[in-house]
């Protein structure tokens, strides 16, 4: 996610981590983190 340079995708990414964040836990899974950080840099990029 690039900030203030976010592009339609971003929001969307947004909202798709928050939704992995629930379904792993409060806490959540590193794993999982690293998983949607990529995932929002690949559509940041696309």
């Amino acid at each position: 996610v690039k900030g203030d340079n976010a592009v339609p995708g971003v929001s969307g990414c947004s909202v798709w981590q928050i939704a992995k964040d629930h379904i792993d836990g409060f806490v959540g899974n590193i794993a999982h983190r690293v998983q949607a950080i990529v995932f929002c840099d690949r559509v940041d990029k696309a």
